[in-house]
């Protein structure tokens, strides 16, 4: 008698979260998948439409489960963040671990990318750099969407000096013009801003100085497709781990 109540119980239970998660499934009619337009190249707006790193790979692991795909881009991080909050956003295709995303969202981890944090500056003062002690003092900028994890955060607030302002092609043509020593994003940002941009013979990226780097994407808490998350994040590291990743990676870097 007792065990066939445990096993009524058991049966139960499975049903009620069958159905909960066939509804789940019903519910999830399209993924719409957003990315920051200020982080090139995982987000970019082409001729025939939005791509890019981040863009490409999203899209890629949904089209495999034959669901409708909806990409969007943002040139406002506070309103792609609200997205995030309220569903309307199920994925965005780049981000550092930070409290600002993971209060809204699921990160999915570990990272599919490692894009270490550094900066960009003059090519004329390049050589008096050769560590991170050779900034204190100097004025560098980052662009408002930029938040990388709260370790180098801390890092930056403590010992260097930092504005945010504009936008990230703003900030590079301020540091080209003197009105600011060196500019803080990641290396594939930078580079693929500075190449794009023909300023390769007046910025240069600082290959020495590198700090964190994790990228990752987040699944908003709030999506109706929110279920797929957990596969999400697997194929995200069967990708980094198949080469599927670097192959789409390659398509954006010089």
């Amino acid at each position: 008698m007792i065990l066939f109540r445990l096993f009524t119980v058991f049966f139960i239970c499975t049903l009620v979260t069958t159905n909960v998660e066939a509804e789940s499934i019903q519910q999830c009619k399209k993924v719409v998948i957003a990315g920051d337009s200020q982080w090139p190249p995982y987000t970019l707006i082409a001729a025939n439409g939005l791509q890019g790193i981040g863009m490409d790979i999203a899209q890629q692991i949904f089209t495999e489960l034959d669901i409708e795909v909806e990409l969007t881009i943002y040139e406002d991080s506070t309103k792609m963040m609200q997205g995030l909050r309220n569903g309307t956003i199920d994925v965005i295709v780049s981000t550092y671990d930070h409290p600002a995303v993971d209060f809204d969202a699921t990160i999915l981890q570990p990272g599919y990318i490692v894009d270490q944090i550094t900066v960009a500056m003059p090519v004329t003062a390049s050589d008096n750099i050769t560590g991170w002690d050779d900034l204190v003092g100097l004025k560098g900028i980052a662009n408002n969407n930029f938040i990388p994890d709260d370790q180098v955060q801390a890092f930056f607030t403590n010992y260097l000096t930092i504005t945010t302002k504009d936008d990230l092609l703003t900030d590079l043509h301020a540091v080209q013009a003197g009105a600011y020593n060196y500019i803080v994003g990641s290396d594939l940002q930078l580079s693929y801003a500075i190449k794009n941009n023909n300023l390769e013979n007046d910025l240069i990226v600082m290959k020495n100085l590198t700090r964190g780097g994790e990228v990752h994407m987040a699944f908003s808490n709030n999506s109706a497709c929110q279920l797929y998350s957990v596969y999400l994040q697997k194929r995200l590291q069967d990708y980094r781990n198949n080469g599927t990743v670097e192959k789409i990676m390659r398509q954006y870097i010089y």
